[in-house]
């Protein structure tokens, strides 16, 4: 019996960690009736997916083009989208919530 060890993407525990935050938060606050709704941990989740995106597109580009100068979040996206037009498309659903996200529309 040995143990077998299989690379993990490096940002994948991460947004585990940031959905199972959100999971906990949807039992205090209902995603699908509260887009008002403000707390200090609505903040920090947001900020810390939003930190994640501007990590991950940077990563992106570079592997892109390793010679990318794009050096804003801006920059980064429109690199991706250059490459990746359907990203744009990307939706995310929240059944359990009754919620369909398109988070690169806008």
């Amino acid at each position: 019996m040995g143990i077998q060890r299989v690379e993990t993407p490096i940002h994948w525990n991460y947004f585990l960690a940031i959905e199972d935050d959100l999971e906990k938060l949807s039992r205090y606050v209902d995603f699908s009736r509260n887009d008002e709704a403000f707390s200090i941990e609505i903040a920090r989740l947001f900020l810390s997916a939003c930190s994640e995106v501007d990590v991950v597109l940077k990563q992106i580009c570079k592997s892109l083009n390793h010679d990318s100068t794009a050096a804003s979040i801006n920059q980064y996206f429109q690199e991706v989208t250059d490459a990746y037009p359907e990203i744009i498309d990307f939706e995310v659903l929240m059944p359990k919530h009754g919620l369909t996200l398109h988070p690169l529309e806008d």
